[in-house]
């Protein structure tokens, strides 16, 4: 999948779908204008979006994606197991917004971690 090309309201709804999977059955989902709102089936609604730092920080975090500054407006996102035993993976996206390119990256090792 080319993540690059994709609306930031598309990518909200991946990474939600993503994150929220073992909700259940009952999951449904609302898409605003960039973000993804998930109905639990329990009565709860989570927003998620790609723009606001506090949904994708714990992404960032917990996967070890590292972001930085690249060229003109560009912010590169990139993670990888260098330090680590086994087969070598990278997983990098650029974009002018350093959320969207974490956000991208963290799709890219889910598809890699659904292939195994």
């Amino acid at each position: 999948m080319n993540y690059e090309e994709m609306s930031d309201k598309h990518l909200s709804k991946l990474v939600a779908e993503s994150i929220w999977l073992t909700v259940g059955d009952n999951l449904s989902m609302l898409r605003n204008n960039s973000s993804a709102t998930v109905h639990d089936g329990d009565g709860y609604w989570l927003e998620f979006s790609i723009n606001n730092p506090a949904d994708v920080w714990l992404i960032i975090f917990e996967n070890k994606i590292t972001t930085e500054w690249c060229f003109d407006d560009d912010w590169r996102a990139t993670v990888d197991n260098q330090f680590q035993a086994g087969a070598f993976n990278r997983f990098q996206s650029f974009s002018k917004n350093p959320l969207r390119a974490a956000a991208i990256v963290f799709l890219k090792m889910k598809d890699a971690e659904k292939s195994r």
